[in-house]
């Protein structure tokens, strides 16, 4: 279960990334 917690919080953070490099 952890690992699928960090999996999610990578995918959120390097969404978060992108978008901001978007931007």
């Amino acid at each position: 279960i952890w690992r699928v917690i960090t999996n999610f919080l990578f995918l959120v953070k390097f969404t978060i990334n992108y978008g901001i490099i978007s931007m």
